[in-house]
């Protein structure tokens, strides 16, 4: 069954929103080609869009937004560095520094809400 034929959850659109553009983004990274060296970069993108739609959501309460905008920056950098080591395992050190900057872009969101 593909995530878009679900029926939407009873906890508000939001939700609904957010699952259909994790099957939007999903999409967009199964139609990457495998050889390529942008797939990476595609992955990368698709962590840092989903850690900016989670962060989007209304955590007005106690401290949950410093919470979940710690998590999702340690996400995206371990999904970083996960695409950098299958990508190129020799410029790790490269893909450290990614992962870096990748979690800072995501967690860009935060400074916002």
């Amino acid at each position: 069954m593909e995530p878009g034929l679900l029926p939407p959850l009873a906890l508000g659109p939001m939700l609904a929103a957010a699952r259909d553009l994790a099957f939007r983004v999903s999409q967009f990274v199964a139609a990457a080609p495998p050889r390529l060296p942008g797939r990476p970069v595609v992955v990368v993108a698709a962590a840092i869009l989903s850690a900016w739609t989670v962060i989007s959501f209304d955590w007005s309460f106690g401290f949950a937004l410093p919470i979940v905008t710690v998590g999702c920056g340690s996400v995206v950098a371990t999904i970083t560095l996960v695409a950098g080591w299958r990508s190129d395992p020799d410029e790790i050190e490269r893909w450290s520094i990614r992962a870096v900057i990748a979690s800072l872009i995501a967690t860009v969101p935060a400074l916002f809400a």
